[in-house]
């Protein structure tokens, strides 16, 4: 009698399964970012063409939509080749083996070889992609963020640390914005002063996911800003901030009452969560919280 060979048949596809596992291990913490930023990129970039566009072209309204394909193409692009790029150097290393051992190269299911070869490979493809597709100062400006964040030892000390990552999102973001408006989209002095805003609130709350990392960053001898003035001190700067900037870009903005007391409340409770909760887990919360609060407050910020 014939028999079924589905162990051979399963040990085929076996290989491919592997490397999407190790492919969303390097991405899983930054799931929230690929999701709330692509939606964020269609929903801004609706509103800056409903204002410019409108009456002479109102079908390019509904062109973010149809183009959010492309937007998580580019997203995921940009996304993949920071992680990466956080991951294989020798202090990510020995940071990620206190942190976070089940990470790809700490684990031992990739060497620290083949991920910088695949860094390079996605930050270069996603760079011919956005020609195509837009965004391709945005990819540039990232790029550049990233390389000196990793590569030069930006993440060491606190500030310069957050100017980093503050370009870095909001690259993203408008990166996002600038696929899904499509060649309709032109930006403004409003826009880029937004782009201002948005890289100054970043760099001043960014110490948020600092506090997830504590041990692994003592490890590696990084400056954050828990490590400099203490956790309890840190926590309070920060809760600080976070309640300035959701109360001030609200009273700032000419958005209607109920979604500007949504960001404020939004704020205040991401701040009480910091300073109360004091746990990896509710650490780990935090920072998830953090993007809620981002998307909050870019769409009052670059609009919605």
């Amino acid at each position: 009698m014939a028999t079924l060979k589905t162990p051979a048949l399963w040990s085929s596809f076996f290989p491919v399964h592997k490397h999407l596992h190790t492919y969303y291990l390097f991405m899983c913490d930054c799931n929230a970012i690929v999701i709330t930023w692509s939606l964020l990129g269609v929903v801004c970039s609706k509103r800056l063409l409903r204002e410019s566009n409108h009456y002479l072209h109102p079908d390019l309204v509904n062109e973010p939509v149809k183009r959010y394909p492309l937007v998580l193409i580019w997203i995921i692009s940009a996304v993949s080749g920071f992680s990466l790029a956080n991951q294989y150097l020798p202090a990510s290393i020995e940071e990620d083996s206190v942190n976070k051992p089940w990470r790809p190269i700490p684990s031992g299911r990739v060497s620290a070889t083949s991920a910088a070869r695949l860094r390079w490979i996605i930050s270069l493809s996603g760079l011919v992609f956005s020609l195509y597709a837009g965004g391709q100062y945005e990819f540039i400006l990232q790029i550049a963020a990233v390389y000196w964040y990793n590569d030069l030892d930006g993440s060491k000390g606190w500030f310069i640390r957050n100017i980093l990552n503050a370009i870095g999102l909001t690259s993203w973001l408008f990166g996002c914005i600038n696929v899904a408006g499509g060649t309709g989209l032109r930006y403004t002095k409003t826009e880029l002063s937004s782009a201002g805003i948005l890289i100054l609130a970043v760099t001043t709350t960014m110490s948020i996911q600092d506090f997830r990392d504590l041990e692994g960053d003592r490890a590696s001898g990084r400056r954050t800003l828990p490590i400099l003035l203490g956790e309890t001190p840190a926590r309070i700067v920060t809760s600080v901030l976070l309640l300035a900037w959701s109360f001030g870009i609200a009273m700032a903005s000419k958005k209607s009452l109920i979604f500007t007391v949504m960001l404020e409340l939004m704020g205040a409770a991401l701040a009480a969560w910091l300073v109360l909760k004091r746990s990896k887990k509710a650490d780990k919360a935090a920072l998830q919280l953090w993007y809620v609060w981002f998307a909050g407050f870019s769409m009052v910020a670059v609009g919605a």
